[in-house]
């Protein structure tokens, strides 16, 4: 007799809610796999009711954690309703378990922490250090009072400077991401007071109740990237990211002929190391026009795009158009202020031959641009003025500074030419027999 194989079978049902839906269930016969399915449905919501009763809780506990947080004086987190969520209640639980440290902290335990790592947590207790390092070498030749003293001391500075450096920390932290990207160090106050005594041992730490459960981070984190996520119509189920730090965009892609020629157009570059499109973000940028500007370009070619970095303002400019097109057309200074650096899109291969005609113009095969000393800044404002060339803040800076020095020495050769002037006519209009007289006695 053959043996039944192992199948999935789907069926159509009313949940516990009342919504109907489907189930996939598998087993060796239709039989046992549809009286999984009924189990299923007459005991359990369908998965929509499931989420939103789940993101209800999580919204409910987000807006206790920022009302509890308002009344402490925190300040309001930034980021997207679901990193602020998260990082709202990361937050939330670091202080209760700072509180429970504070409360159970005695000078047992302070002298306990001092003795076990040494030196490395005296910074704690910079006042009282070198009285603890004269009592260590005093082969415990004090007497009991001022022992007790001491510690007293100890203890009441250790806890002192660790409640100060972590409500510093606590009032200071306004965005999202950094609780979210830290929660290992910043996720209980006994793992942030390991870390700023630099790793008590284990023994010491496994006390504590520190970890949020992973069934919600994990819930939290595909929350957050399905936040971050944007997607068109033509959507062609590959994904582009966006990463966006202070300062710089990394764009990882699908490989792309079209999308390798936009990035080569706005002056990308390919990190090899980390294998995506890189590029700084200059003062002749706005930030978010530049990535909004990829965003959309992104979405127009079909791909979902990951807004990483970024607020959801940023993605509806992306999703609307409503942006100021990146220019290319740029100019910079070099690191010793000498070389003025003027870049232009691969496709515009015209400017070549109009910038090599500036004075001592040089073509950087290195850089991709053409380097002109900065003598030659009055042709360079005539070029970029023409050709609707950008120039960021520091080349504009050196370019005012240098035309001033300029300014200065003209006006110094001139003195001196005027200086020059009026001798030789003084000296034109001397009378010989006045020198005589004077000299006369």
């Amino acid at each position: 007799m053959a043996q039944n194989k192992y199948r999935k079978y789907e069926f159509e049902g009313t949940f516990k809610c009342g919504h109907e839906g489907t189930v996939t269930q598998g087993g060796y016969t239709r039989e046992y796999a549809e009286d999984s399915a009924d189990y299923i449905f007459e005991h359990e919501e369908c998965p929509e009711c499931i989420k939103k009763k789940k993101e209800l809780e999580h919204k409910e506990m987000a807006e206790k954690a920022k009302k509890d947080a308002n009344k402490l004086g925190f300040p309001e987190l930034t980021g997207t309703p679901k990193q602020i969520q998260w990082a709202e209640s990361i937050r939330k639980d670091f202080y209760e378990q700072f509180n429970k440290f504070m409360d159970e902290l005695d000078v047992y335990d302070v002298l306990e922490i001092l003795e076990r790592r040494g030196e490395r947590a005296f910074v704690l207790i910079p006042n009282n250090r070198n009285k603890l390092e004269e009592f260590i070498k005093s082969n415990d030749i004090y007497d009991l009072e001022d022992e007790k003293k001491l510690f007293d001391e100890i203890y009441d500075e250790f806890k002192k400077n660790i409640a100060t450096v972590t409500m510093n920390f606590l009032e200071d932290i306004e965005y999202s991401f950094i609780y979210i990207n830290n929660r290992d160090i910043i996720k209980s106050f006994y793992s942030f007071a390991n870390y700023l005594i630099l790793h008590m041992d284990e023994k010491y730490l496994r006390t504590r109740d520190e970890k949020v459960e992973d069934e919600v981070i994990e819930e939290l984190q595909e929350e957050i990237k399905e936040e971050q996520l944007v997607v068109p119509e033509n959507y062609n189920d590959q994904i582009c990211e966006i990463e966006v730090r202070e300062d710089e965009i990394n764009l990882s892609t699908p490989k792309d002929e079209e999308i390798i020629d936009f990035v080569k157009s706005k002056l990308y570059t390919w990190d090899y190391k980390n294998k995506t499109w890189h590029k700084y973000i200059d003062t002749t940028n706005n930030k978010n026009d530049v990535v909004a500007e990829l965003g959309n370009y992104l979405l127009n070619l079909g791909y979902g795009v990951r807004f990483n970095g970024v607020g959801i303002e940023v993605q509806n400019m992306a999703v609307k158009g409503e942006f100021e097109k990146e220019n290319p057309r740029k100019i910079y200074i070099s690191k010793d202020r000498k070389i003025l650096r003027i870049y232009w899109s691969w496709e515009e291969r015209g400017f070549y031959e109009e910038a090599k005609r500036i004075s001592g113009a040089v073509w950087s095969r290195k850089n991709g641009c053409m380097e002109i000393p900065i003598k030659s800044y009055k042709q360079i404002l005539d070029f970029a003025e023409i050709n609707d060339f950008i120039f960021s803040s520091k080349a504009m800076e050196i370019i005012k500074a240098y035309e001033k020095l300029l300014e200065d020495k003209k006006q110094e050769i001139t003195k001196v030419e005027k200086d020059k002037k009026k001798i030789e006519k003084m000296l034109e209009d001397f009378d010989p027999d006045l020198l005589k007289e004077l000299t006369d006695d």
